[in-house]
């Protein structure tokens, strides 16, 4: 998947899952803490992934 695909997927990704996680919890005080929690954990995950993805990639030095 070319990269400029996989960003905009991940950008619709984090869009629905704050939008989903502002509606859940809209009824209360935890609405638009639920949408930026939502979208913390998704940010993270990318750089976790971006990170194993570089190391992955590093070739050996041995």
């Amino acid at each position: 998947m070319p990269r400029a695909a996989r960003l905009a997927l991940h950008a619709c990704l984090v869009v629905v899952l704050g939008l989903v996680g502002y509606f859940l919890g809209r009824s209360g005080p935890w609405g638009f803490a639920g949408f930026l929690l939502i979208i913390g954990a998704v940010v993270v995950a990318a750089i976790v992934g971006a990170s194993k993805r570089a190391k992955s990639e590093q070739p050996d030095r041995g």
